[in-house]
This record gives structure tokens, C-alpha cells and sequence, in this order.
């Protein structure tokens, strides 16, 4: 007995189960039977019992009776509706006027057991308040043919068989919809290809209005196409993976919002293409249509090329600014180009002088602030539009100095300071100190001492090297590095702490100056003035140690420091490097990578611009690879170019020894080259000068410091 219990509780649940699969909501279902004198709906004599399915599932599933039909005069209504349900032949629902309402449950075209259901429509009214879906499940297909009328649904899914509210082109089996008038009206989605179905919309012309998205293919491994070759599509978003497919030729998709970059991405992959190419697809938001995003395709046209120049930062007081603006065009379809320039955002209107519809006119900002200027250029098909940035600033005097915009000719004014102007106040200051100091190289002469000198010299393993330097001779080397007059030294192969120590105390012991030093192990090291600097950031590793940073040489990591002359307006940071070993290939990656680090500091927006990098390059025989070609090429950092040499040690038969800086900081350096202490300066000659010092020579330039 309670065997039985469970068996029948089993087969009331099956009940349930296939009654809500097959209709949803647990409708009865009025088959047609074509019994009556003509083929409408409306005739009672069509449907079995003689009765219509008005609150009941129509159900159309026979091929081998007359077709029904709704045209002018008929209001047709049914709970839901299923045409064709596992019929082997297809089995068709025509619509020429009239109206047909499913109330409550799906409208579905084709489903289960090769069911082929076909919806042909050209005129009336068809609302499907629980969603359509276009082929639906188990070998069966569906093919909704649109050439008039309305079609209203929820959702439209092409197919589906998740039983939502939507509107589904192929659910598990192919579904199709051929469309080329009448308007399709979704307040929902529209669904392309579900649960791996394919779906297909072929649309020559109507229009399609998607309240939410089109899903090009979801959930589904089968591919899906939207060609759309006339008329035009609406929603709110496209959404598309890599088994969708939207083939352009001359209809018109429009989204909500600027959905540009996203439509961009899927032209990119090639997921939207235009008359069998990316490139001729168009895509533009606010342009074509206001706050949306429209997609064309663009037969065999190239549509203008427009640059609106480079983004600029200017001073108010500088006046008129000069756009470079660039537009360009194949002349088709028109031989003339429209082009204007207008302000996208600002504080205030700007004036285009000599008007805004020339590519580059002179502009005027009345205030300061940050400016989008737009210049667009229509060829009569297609709008296209570049925009560029104008930073305008209007700055105090002690701005301009902070940022190191200073001329070197502002040195006085009316306080007797720097005001930012070039007049008078400062021929005054100059031609009264001409006579006491007329010599720019005098590194003591108090009119020209408003620099920084920085010395790079690697002074071969001053702890260690055979023989072992004396304590003498340490004492000596931190006696030439005073002579030198140096406020930064950047030291390469420094050996032991205690050798390195005797260099340091004894350029204390000498000068009334203090001075601080910094070293990372045996090789790279910093020392410098601190009377003279203000440190900005400490010496240190760098990259910071944990960076496991230098991956070239772990004993040899390069060291910086950021400082600015004591009461100066900028900053500057240096970098000391000894690039090694000898093989030319990892000192050619070394150097790439310390170029990338520098643009990683550059990309900093609290970093300063002003880097120096120094030392040891060891570039090889052949300069024409190598390290010092990287640094050559660059556009990162650039070769300071020696005034004197060639040669900076072993006798003058190598060069070793190089300046590599940032373009802000080489306009800040002194003749814009770098200067080698030789021998002969000292009285000395090559042997005697390696014997006590270094087989390098030192190698300096003198930075400006305002």
C-alpha cells in the first residue's frame, strides 16, 4: 500500500512537470482542426469542440488542414500559443491585419520533436505579453517572416527554451527572423542563439525597438548572425561574445549612451564587420544621434581622418594659443569637407580667430582652466571628430619659479629677487657685477654660482684593488674630489666601508662644508653637500630593495637621491648605475630596463621630471649597440655630449663614463654637455694620476639651480 502512495505521488509530480514545461502556467489546450468554411481564426468551427482558445493555449499542430489566418476584422485572443509541436511538416500562422493577443504565455514558433513552426506576417497587430521565442527545443525549428504591421512583445528570444520572458532566436535548434518592414517592439531583451541554438536575423528593412539588450549569443556554443542590411535596430546595450556576429551593410543599430569604447572593442575582434571589413564599419556617440551611440557600415568610402593636435599646456598670459588641427578626406561622397571646431568643456567661451571652421585657427581663453576643444569634419555620410586638451594656467611669479620655468636671465627685480621678468632690474645686477666676475666657468664666482655641479667617477675598488690603496692615498682621493668642486659625487667600485669612511671624513676635515654619504654594498654609492642641497628624498636602493629589483646585477643595484639647491625653486633626481658585466647583449637589457624605470617615475604625477641618470655605462667597443645606443635612441632619457675628451680613462682608449638625462633636465644644464677632468688639469700624467686615483676619470655638469 505505501508502495503505491509513493507511486502515484510520483506520477502526480511527473503531471506537474510536463503540464508546466509545455504551457507554463496550466492552460488548456484548443487545437486546430481547419474544420470551418474558411481558414480564420475567428471561426469557432476551426479549433476542436467547436470552441476558440480565448483564455486557453492555441495549440497549431496539424500541416495537413487549411492554415489559420488574421486579417482585417478579426481580433484573435489566447492564453498562450504554440504552433507546431512536433508536426514533421511545418505548420504556419499567417498575419495580414486584424489583431491577435497572447495574454498571458509564451508565443512559441516551433518546439520539441522537429516541430517547424512558421509565423508569416504583414500587416495588424500581434501583442505577446509573455515573450515570443523563434524555435524552441528537441530537433524542432521556427522562422518568423515580418514584411508590415506590429509586433509587440516583452522579450524576444531567437531560439529558447528558458521558458522567460523574453524574445529568443534559437533555443537548442535553429530559429530565423527574416524581416523587411513593420516594426518589432521589445520592452524586454531580444536574445540571439540560447542553450546552443543558432539564431539567425536577417533584416532588410522596419524597425526593431529593444527596450534592454541585445544578446548576441548567450549561454550558447553555436553561433549566431544579425545581418543587418537595411532598416533600423534600437536597445539599450549590445552585448556579444565571440559566436556572435553582426554583419553591416546598409541598416543602422543605435544604443543608449556613449557605448563607443565597447562597440570598438567588438569591431577590434571582429565581431562587427561592414560590407566584409572592420574598417568599414562606423561607430560615433553623440554625433549622429544625441546621447547615443550610432553603428553604420560605410561602403567603399573612407571616412575623413581628423587630428586635432596635440594636447598643450599654456600660460594666460601668453595670449592666443595656435591649434594644429588636421582634417583630410577621399572626396567622396562630396568633394568639400565640413569642418568646425567647437568647445566641449571650459569655464568660458573661447574665440576662434579667424572663425571656427578652418583645421587650425589661433584660440583665445579669456580665463584660466582646463579646455576640451572638438574639432569635427563631415564628408556628407560620415562624422568624425578629434578632441584636444588645453591646460591654461595662469600662475604667480613663485609658481613659475617652483616649476623651474624661470628664465636665467631674471635675477633681480624690485625687492631685489626674481620676479619673473626679464627688464631693467636685471642688466642693472649684471652689469654691476661684470667686473668683479665676468667668467662663467669660475665655479667660485658668486654672479655664476647658482648651480649644482654633479661628478660621476668610478674610482677602481678603492678598498680592495692590487696593490691595496694606503690610508694616504684614500685621503688623497677625498682631497681631489673637493678640488673638483662638486656638490654631488656618484661613485662607482667603491670597496670597503672603512676605505670608503677615509675618502668622507677627510673632505670633512677640510671643508667647512658637511658631508653626508650613501653607499648599497661594495659598488654604487652617493656623497653630497648638505649646506648646499636640500634633500628632498634620501639616498637609497632603487628600485626600492624589495622590488627584487635589479635583475641584472644584485650585487651592483643603482642608488638615487631627489634634492634642490638649498632656497631653489625645482628639484632633481639622480641615479648612479655601474652597468657590467662584459656581455653586450645583458648590458644592452640592463639599459632598456633602466629606460623603462625612468618612464615609470616619469608616469608619476607627484615625480619630478628633471632625472639624471650616471656612471659606469660599459658600453663595449662597437657604440652602435650596446647600452649607450639604447640611451641614444631613446625618447625617454638622452646622452649628455662631452665638451672635451674623447676618452675617460685607460689612457684615453675607452669611454666609459656618461651623463643620461631627461629633456627637462638636459635645458637646465650648463652648454647642454658634460665635461671631463683629465690628468693634465691636475699637473699630472695618466700614470701618476692612476697610480693614487682611478684608471676612470671623472666626468661632471653643472645644473642650473635658481
Amino acid at each position: 500500500m505505501e508502495q503505491k502512495r509513493k507511486n502515484l505521488l510520483m506520477c502526480f509530480v511527473t503531471l506537474i512537470l510536463v503540464s508546466g514545461l509545455a504551457g507554463g502556467a496550466f492552460a488548456a489546450e484548443v487545437e486546430w482542426d481547419g474544420g470551418g468554411s474558411d481558414n480564420l481564426w475567428a471561426t469557432s468551427e476551426n479549433w476542436v469542440g467547436d470552441a476558440l482558445p480565448t483564455g486557453n493555449q492555441a495549440v497549431i499542430d496539424n500541416s495537413s488542414v487549411q492554415q489559420p489566418l488574421v486579417c482585417d476584422g478579426v481580433t484573435a485572443s489566447a492564453y498562450g500559443f504554440i504552433l507546431s509541436s512536433g508536426n514533421a511538416s511545418p505548420c504556419t500562422l499567417t498575419v495580414t491585419g486584424g489583431s491577435l493577443t497572447i495574454s498571458n504565455d509564451k508565443m512559441m514558433l516551433g518546439t520539441s520533436n522537429g516541430g517547424e513552426g512558421i509565423l508569416n506576417m504583414s500587416g495588424g497587430n500581434v501583442l505577446a505579453a509573455d515573450g515570443i521565442i523563434v524555435g524552441n527545443w528537441a530537433a524542432a525549428s521556427g522562422t518568423f517572416n515580418m514584411s508590415g504591421g506590429t509586433f509587440t512583445s516583452e522579450y524576444i528570444v531567437l531560439p529558447g527554451t528558458g521558458w522567460w520572458d523574453q524574445f529568443v532566436v534559437g533555443n537548442e535548434i535553429p530559429g530565423t527572423l527574416n524581416m523587411s518592414g513593420g516594426a518589432i517592439i521589445a520592452t524586454g531583451d531580444m536574445i540571439l542563439s540560447r542553450a546552443n541554438g543558432s539564431g539567425t536575423v536577417n533584416m532588410t528593412g522596419g524597425t526593431i525597438d529593444i527596450s534592454g539588450t541585445i544578446f548576441a549569443s548567450y549561454g550558447s556554443s553555436s553561433p549566431c548572425e544579425f545581418n543587418l542590411d537595411g532598416g533600423t535596430v534600437t536597445a539599450s546595450e549590445l552585448t556579444m561574445n565571440s559566436r556572435g556576429r553582426l554583419y553591416l551593410t546598409e541598416g543602422v543599430m543605435i544604443l543608449d549612451g556613449n557605448k563607443e569604447s565597447i562597440v570598438q572593442g567588438y569591431i577590434d575582434n571582429g565581431w562587427i564587420t561592414a560590407y566584409g571589413t572592420q574598417s568599414a564599419v562606423i561607430v560615433d556617440y553623440d554625433v549622429t544621434n544625441s546621447g547615443k551611440t550610432t553603428i553604420i557600415g560605410c561602403p567603399d568610402l573612407t571616412p575623413p581622418v581628423v587630428e586635432a593636435g596635440e594636447n598643450q599646456a599654456v600660460l594666460l598670459q601668453d595670449g592666443a594659443v595656435q591649434l594644429a588641427g588636421t582634417a583630410t578626406d577621399d572626396g567622396e561622397p562630396n568633394p568639400s569637407l565640413d569642418i568646425e571646431w567647437t568647445r566641449i568643456s571650459g569655464p568660458v567661451t573661447v574665440v576662434f580667430d579667424p572663425c571656427n571652421t578652418v583645421e587650425a585657427p589661433a584660440v583665445t581663453f579669456p580665463e584660466a582652466g582646463t579646455y576640451v576643444l572638438r574639432l569635427t569634419a563631415d564628408d556628407g555620410q560620415t562624422v568624425v571628430y578629434d578632441e584636444v586638451t588645453i591646460m591654461v594656467d595662469n600662475p604667480t611669479c613663485q609658481d613659475i619659479i617652483d616649476d623651474g620655468l624661470k628664465k636665467a636671465s631674471d635675477v633681480s627685480g624690485p625687492e631685489g629677487t626674481p620676479d619673473c621678468y626679464v627688464d631693467l632690474y636685471d642688466f642693472a645686477l649684471l652689469a654691476g657685477e661684470w667686473l668683479s666676475c665676468s667668467n662663467p666657468q669660475d665655479h667660485e664666482c658668486e654672479l655664476y654660482s647658482t648651480h649644482i655641479r654633479i661628478i660621476t667617477w668610478n674610482i677602481e675598488h678603492l678598498g680592495y684593488r692590487t696593490p691595496i690603496r694606503t690610508t694616504a692615498q684614500r685621503e688623497l682621493v677625498g682631497e681631489r674630489m673637493l678640488d673638483m668642486g662638486g656638490d654631488v659625487f656618484v661613485l662607482q667600485e667603491i670597496g670597503y666601508d672603512n676605505a670608503f669612511a677615509t675618502v668622507v671624513n677627510r673632505m670633512n676635515e677640510l671643508s667647512s662644508d658637511n658631508w653626508m654619504s650613501y653607499r648599497n654594498g661594495r659598488d654604487n654609492a652617493i656623497v653630497y653637500n648638505t649646506d648646499k642641497l636640500e634633500i628632498i628624498e634620501a639616498p637609497k636602493h632603487w628600485p626600492d630593495p624589495g622590488d627584487a629589483a635589479y635583475p641584472y646585477c644584485g650585487s651592483r643595484p643603482p642608488v638615487t637621491m631627489v634634492f634642490k639647491a638649498v632656497g631653489g625653486g625645482y628639484s632633481f633626481r639622480v641615479i648612479g648605475i655601474h652597468i657590467y658585466p662584459y656581455d653586450l647583449q645583458i648590458k644592452t637589457d640592463q639599459a632598456i630596463w633602466l629606460n623603462n624605470k625612468v618612464q615609470v617615475l616619469l608616469n608619476d604625477p607627484e615625480e619630478t621630471h628633471n632625472i639624471i641618470l650616471c656612471g659606469d655605462y660599459n658600453p663595449g667597443k662597437d657604440h652602435q649597440v650596446g647600452p649607450l645606443k639604447v640611451f641614444e635612441d631613446g625618447e625617454i632619457l638622452f646622452n649628455v655630449p662631452k665638451e672635451n675628451g674623447p676618452g675617460t680613462g685607460w689612457d684615453k682608449r675607452f669611454e666609459c663614463d656618461f651623463f643620461s638625462v631627461t629633456s627637462s633636465s638636459m635645458a637646465k644644464i650648463k652648454g647642454g654637455t658634460c665635461y671631463v677632468n683629465e690628468p693634465e688639469e691636475f699637473g699630472e700624467t695618466y700614470l701618476e694620476f692612476e697610480e693614487t686615483y682611478s684608471d676612470h676619470f671623472p666626468v661632471f655638469i653643472d645644473v642650473t639651480a635658481p
